[in-house]
């Protein structure tokens, strides 16, 4: 496992600038151009590739829905079955994230309120109705003691919910539905840019479009505040930031890599990266790279030695 500290000379130069939102004006919050996306920017995100379950994402920065996609069959050897739905919400939605395959979603947005406009994380608990697949993932330790890798050793396969045989979509009475969890709501820190959850559902990282920081939130706790994990200063790429992605690396470990990409926005040239070598949820470095020569250099450029975070399974996707 990497253990060391990463030290790199940064090669960017950054031209920071917050953006700030309007006074408040309801019943219409103004939504930040540079988080607007259209499908074709974000695309159909997996969130579990297993031999009998498979399913992704979908959304479009500044619309208020995600789709959910489902293939599912009743063992590895029969016909995929497809099952689209759409899950509605009154946020205009800057970022979502997931966690246990797909089956709970993390949605950052704007709201409309009778005072004004606020930013909100909400967690989406999915319900499937029964007869339908789910994965089992194996509870984590609390943060600060080391959890297994790779993550997939921790998800135990497909049951049927409710117990007996499975039913197939078209044959079920009942549709899916959330439960909805307001994580944070305000308006001190602004629209979050990026949000990224800890497979492990430990906690969900959450990055202001501001870059005055970057935050977590324990996922363990209710209403626990927002706790700043690395400033401006110590990370000063922050503010070109506007996607987070969790990844595993047979070397490094768990890590964050910061993209500078999300629809029309156009960075600086430049990756950032978290590194949690024990995945213990203790961040151990952060360093930011030029995405040319350094980069290459770098052990996050070694794609050979990547760990799939949702891949159980040997077979094809359908």
């Amino acid at each position: 496992m990497y253990k060391h500290v990463i030290v790199a000379s940064v090669a960017c130069v950054l031209t920071i600038t917050a953006l700030t939102l309007p006074a408040p004006q309801s019943p219409s919050c103004p939504f930040p151009t540079e988080l607007e996306t259209f499908a074709i920017d974000v695309g159909r995100t997996p969130t579990i590739v297993a031999d009998n379950l498979r399913q992704w994402i979908n959304w479009q920065g500044g619309n208020s829905y995600v789709q959910v996609g489902r293939h599912e069959r009743a063992d590895a050897t029969s016909e995929w079955a497809f099952k689209e739905y759409m899950f509605s919400t009154d946020l205009k939605i800057t970022d979502v994230s997931f966690a246990a395959g797909g089956q709970t979603l993390y949605v950052a947005g704007i709201r409309s309120t009778g005072n004004g406009c606020e930013d909100v994380i909400e967690q989406w608990d999915i319900t499937f109705p029964k007869g339908s697949l789910a994965i089992q993932v194996s509870p984590a330790p609390t943060r600060g003691t080391v959890a297994p890798l790779p993550f997939t050793s921790t998800i135990t396969g497909t049951v049927v919910i409710g117990g007996g045989t499975f039913v197939s979509a078209a044959q079920r009475i009942r549709s899916p539905f959330t439960q909805k969890t307001v994580l944070y709501s305000g308006s001190g820190l602004g629209p979050f840019a990026a949000i990224e959850a800890d497979p492990e559902q430990r906690f969900l990282l959450a990055l202001p479009l501001s870059g005055s920081g970057l935050y977590s939130l324990d996922l363990t706790t209710p209403s626990s505040p927002p706790l700043l994990e690395f400033d401006a200063a110590t990370l000063p790429h922050l503010g070109a930031v506007r996607r987070i992605v969790a990844y595993e690396h047979e070397d490094l470990g768990r890590f964050y890599w910061l993209y500078e990409t999300k629809g029309d926005y156009i960075g600086n040239g430049c990756f950032s990266f978290i590194v949690d070598s024990e995945n213990d949820g203790v961040f151990d470095a952060s360093l930011t790279l030029d995405a040319g020569a350094a980069f290459a250099a770098s052990p996050f450029h070694e794609y050979a030695k990547f760990v799939s975070l949702i891949n159980t399974t040997d077979t094809d996707f359908p």
